[in-house]
């Protein structure tokens, strides 16, 4: 007994901090210390020199601009402080590489995956059941199944398109705006380089499939020196639109496949109609809205509109760039032209659309998409008869989840524009680094829906000038909208995982069901 003393109190300082916040602490509370853990760490890695080019240590680039990258890098988000392929060599663009991919599959995912599928085992309840917590408990019995799903959907997607992408950069011409031209904008000269191409190609597609608007071309300026290379923008818009309908909503469309080639029968969950139904509609009415409002915009005042400017092409040309980017909105983050040439209408529409989100279980954040819906089954239950209130699809939602939906409305409503109040009275009140109100609230949405889309914001010398409190606001925003509110909430409150999922109710005709909602 003594010697097992004598070992405990030889444990390095490290290992005792593990057990206390790691090990001790269970559910939600040890999935977020995960998060901030890895975050540190990619942060540690990606302060150090050798991960930077010899023009990147010339930057004058502190821990809390690498802090603000890495987390960007793990919650899938694309805002950055500086040009990553400007500061960054091969392995400091590993490194967030690996975190956009770790923070799209989910740690405790990958974890699972790990111990499952590469060493067969089976039977740790404790990491199934912290996998399936990260990924929202939507389908109970089929865990294993949906994360097989998710992590070989996501290698396989990043491997054929980052091979595809990789032959387009070598060998096709950029064809950006001449407003690039004009700006004098230096394109990245890929084609013809088959080995940077090939790097390059993979790291899109990692970024598109998880939602996370980085890119290692030359500058800070997105993809919009592809302006105009439609194929490419359309196998980008594939891939950010799988990755940001939820692995659940995949699992289900992949086993609906398989039950049809053999002729069998198949019903689609709850959680895969709602989340698609609304995934959709959101990006669908919000393009139709951006194209009225910008029409409105040009034919009021053609000559500051963005359809206007014929530095952006015909008419074709910019009705897809709207639609690309608009679709964008749904987390992605990529750009192929300056939004600041929307109207503020557009940019407000573009405000909401990130504040929903995507679906649970997906590379993206938000509120999610089953969060709207359920708002919405709410308020019009407000005029239905008793007997058919917040029924969809012939099943009745449950009460703990429209009260758990209201929490999550209201906090992220809290969330957002706190940070938007504080981000303007650093940068648009007193330094003047950010031009609004409205792109403060812009940047703290985008922060908040892991989108990595901004306006209104300088740079000097290629340093994005934005103030401290606005880095370090926006890095806690970027976290929780990796978490999701909803596990916040779950994390700070008695919430019981183990209630039963579906259940009669008392003089009902319909199942009530809970949906995940982080």
């Amino acid at each position: 007994m003594d010697n097992e003393y004598k070992v405990e109190e030889n444990r390095s300082f490290f290992y005792k901090l593990y057990k206390k916040l790691l090990y001790k602490n269970k559910g939600y509370k040890q999935l977020i210390l995960w998060y901030l853990l890895i975050i540190f760490i990619g942060a540690l890695l990606l302060f150090f020199p050798f991960t930077k080019t010899s023009d990147g240590k010339e930057y004058d680039i502190n821990f809390l601009d690498v802090l603000f990258i890495s987390s960007s890098a793990f919650s899938d988000t694309g805002l950055n402080v500086f040009s990553i392929s400007d500061v960054y060599n091969l392995f400091g663009q590993l490194i967030i590489f690996f975190l956009i991919m770790l923070g799209g599959i989910g740690w405790f995912t990958f974890k699972y995956f790990i111990i499952t599928f590469i060493f067969y085992n089976s039977k740790n309840r404790k990491i199934e059941s912290e996998a399936k917590r990260e990924l929202g408990e939507t389908h109970n019995s089929e865990t294993k199944e949906i994360i097989k799903v998710a992590v070989f959907s996501m290698i396989l997607g990043i491997i054929i398109f980052g091979i595809i992408f990789g032959i387009i950069f070598a060998t096709v011409d950029p064809r950006p705006s001449e407003d690039y031209i004009n700006a004098g904008y230096t394109g990245t000269e890929l084609k013809g380089d088959w080995g940077q191409s090939f790097w390059t190609g993979f790291f899109h597609a990692n970024a598109s499939i998880n939602n996370a608007g980085f890119d290692i071309l030359n500058g800070n300026t997105s993809l919009a020196e592809y302006y105009s290379n439609y194929g490419f923008q359309v196998l980008t818009l594939i891939l950010f639109i799988f990755g940001g309908i939820g692995f659940a909503v995949i699992y289900d469309i992949k086993k609906n496949i398989v039950n049809k080639s053999k002729g069998q029968g198949f019903k689609f969950s709850l959680f895969t109609k709602i989340s698609a139904l609304i995934y959709f509609s959101v990006a669908f009415i919000g393009l139709i809205l951006v194209y009225i409002t910008e029409a409105i915009k040009y034919a009021i005042d053609e000559g500051s509109s963005f359809l206007g400017n014929s530095n952006y092409g015909n008419m074709g040309e910019k009705y897809w760039a709207l639609t690309f980017n608009t679709f964008s909105t749904r987390n992605c983050g990529f750009s192929t032209f300056d939004l600041n040439e929307l109207s503020d209408t557009s940019k407000g529409i573009y405000i909401l659309m990130m504040f929903i989100g995507s679906g649970p279980g997906s590379t993206a954040g938000g509120i999610r998409t089953t969060t709207t819906a359920i708002l919405l089954i709410y308020f019009f239950s407000l005029f239905k008869k008793q007997e058919r209130k917040n029924v969809i699809f012939n099943k009745k939602i449950s009460n703990e989840t429209i009260d758990l939906s209201k929490k999550i409305f209201l906090s992220s409503l809290v969330i957002v524009f706190s940070v938007s109040i504080i981000i303007s009275i650093e940068d648009v009140w007193v330094n003047d680094n950010i031009d609004s109100y409205l792109s403060a609230l812009f940047i703290a949405t985008s922060a908040f829906g892991t989108t990595g889309l901004s306006i209104g914001t300088s740079t000097v010398n290629g340093i994005s000038t934005i103030g401290i409190s606005t880095e370090i606001f926006g890095i806690l925003t970027m976290i929780i909208g990796q978490i999701g509110v909803a596990n916040l909430i779950k994390a700070s409150s008695r919430y019981d995982e183990n209630k039963l999922k579906h259940r009669k109710i008392n003089m009902s005709f319909y199942l009530e069901e809970d949906l995940n909602l982080g």
